[in-house]
């Protein structure tokens, strides 16, 4: 198990603060809360997953304009 910040998780996992606390929520990513303010998230529970169901793509969409 791997805790870390919510910084380092959001920069881990390429997700931004709300996919992390949604995911929090969900039971999908175990933390460890050591105060009100203070969560820790284990990134490799999620991280194996991350591999199979969600690969990102890059897409490139080009406009092109003709002048008849």
């Amino acid at each position: 198990m791997n805790y870390v910040s919510a910084k380092e998780a959001k920069r881990l996992l390429q997700v931004n603060g709300t996919t992390l606390k949604v995911w929090k929520d969900s039971g999908r990513l175990k933390y460890k809360k050591l105060s009100e303010k203070k969560i820790l998230y284990d990134v490799d529970s999620v991280l194996p997953s991350l591999d199979t169901e969600h690969k990102r793509r890059n897409i490139i969409y080009a406009r092109v304009s003709n002048t008849k």
